[in-house]
Formats: C-alpha cells, structure tokens, sequence
C-alpha cells in the first residue's frame, strides 16, 4: 500500500476509535477554533469574515465541510493528548 492510502486507512480507524470513546468536539469550540485563528484576523487581530471567506473558496471547501475537517482534526489532536497523557 501508498503511504497515502495507509495515512488514510489510519486516520479512518483513529476517528472511529474518537467516536466509540465518546469524544465529542462541540460547535462552540469549533467557532472558537476559527474565531482564534491567525490567518483569519485583520491587521487590528479581530476575526474577519471576509478572510474566511476567502479561505473557502480558495482551499475548495464550504463551511460545513470546513467545519467537518476542523472537528476530525480536533478529534485527532484530543486522542493523541490523552494517549500521551496516560
């Protein structure tokens, strides 16, 4: 197999491990997660929905698919925290 397709198959398993655990990413931490974001500020550091926007379109997402990867990645990022904690 690619190492394309085994990063695949891995996150795959990861994420539905996330999901039988119980681990949950709220959307109230999700708009945090954008609201902090640095590419998504203005000069002054407040979050600019035109850059967003911008964002989207150039990387081909929507928002829910946005939002879907967000939340797979902070799903990602809690289980490999808690795997390094225990």
């Amino acid at each position: 197999r690619t190492p394309v397709l085994e990063n695949l198959i891995r996150r795959s398993l990861l994420l539905q491990y996330s999901d039988q655990a119980g681990m949950t990413v709220s959307e109230a931490q999700l708009t945090q997660q954008i609201a902090n974001e640095a590419g998504f500020k203005n000069e002054q550091g407040v979050f600019d929905n035109q850059k967003y926007l911008q964002f989207l379109a150039m990387s081909g997402f929507t928002h829910s698919s946005y939002l879907k990867a967000l939340k797979e990645d902070v799903m990602l990022n809690q289980l490999q925290q808690s795997l390094t904690t225990s």
